[in-house]
């Protein structure tokens, strides 16, 4: 059962059924979520009432429809623009201003994850073109060396820095994955990789 009101401004039948994410599959459209989205602005800023939400649920969807023009389904973009849309013309600046803020942030998370990504395939291919590496310590005692350094926090900390342009380690993060047996490496790029899932 749905927490949220199912009386609002807006006919049901004119919600799309599907909705283009940005890696351009298709799914279902979740109304739930805008209402989620909208009741976490209005308790941090208090800038509308609940009633007044439906009202802007129901703007959003105008605006998104509008905005949808011939094509089948709405994106996850033109979504998000609706929502920073309405909030602004309502004068809800605030709320505005916060949920550009995330927006961005977001985005940055997304560049950052993908450059992640990137990182993790060219330290693939270095480990593919040279398995048998030579190292000064046995698997058991860079897993304990592993697990002191932190290797896998610092790998995340310093690629998903919202500050920093460039795919570069620190120095002494990559004498340290230098260090590490091929076997062990590609275990840490695994487990990096599907912690950004």
């Amino acid at each position: 059962m749905s927490p949220f009101p199912e009386t609002t401004d807006y006919d049901q039948a004119t919600l799309p059924e599907r909705i283009i994410k940005r890696d351009l599959r298709e799914v279902d459209f979740d109304v739930e979520r805008l209402q989620r989205t909208l009741c976490t602005i209005r308790r941090q800023y208090k800038e509308f009432s609940r009633e007044k939400q439906n009202g802007l649920e129901a703007q959003i969807m105008r605006q998104l429809i509008h905005k949808q023009g011939a094509a089948p389904w709405p994106s996850v973009l033109q979504l998000q623009d609706a929502i920073e849309h309405s909030l602004w013309v309502n004068g809800y600046f605030k709320s505005a201003k916060f949920y550009i803020s995330h927006r961005t942030q977001r985005r940055l998370q997304r560049q950052q994850r993908h450059r992640l990504q990137l990182l993790i395939r060219a330290m693939q291919q270095v480990l593919q073109e040279s398995p048998q590496k030579p190292t000064t310590c046995s698997v058991s005692q860079t897993n304990e060396n592993w697990q002191s350094l932190s290797l896998f926090d610092e790998i995340l900390n310093q690629v998903l820095d919202p500050n920093s342009e460039s795919l570069e380690l620190s120095e002494a993060l990559k004498l340290s994955l230098m260090e590490l047996p091929a076997e062990v490496l590609q275990d840490l790029l695994t487990s990096v990789e599907e912690k950004m899932r």
